[in-house]
């Protein structure tokens, strides 16, 4: 892979706040589920 190539492909993408997010690892072929969320605090 070339230094520019990234080795994790975002292949799918949902929610805001609760973001869930599925990569797939180029090398390997094996997919991720990464589950986040974003608590926003106003002052």
């Amino acid at each position: 892979m070339t230094k520019k190539e990234e080795r994790f492909e975002q292949i799918y993408s949902q929610g805001k706040i609760n973001v869930t997010e599925i990569r797939v690892d180029k090398e390997t072929g094996v997919s991720y589920m990464f589950l986040t969320t974003h608590l926003l605090r106003s002052v």
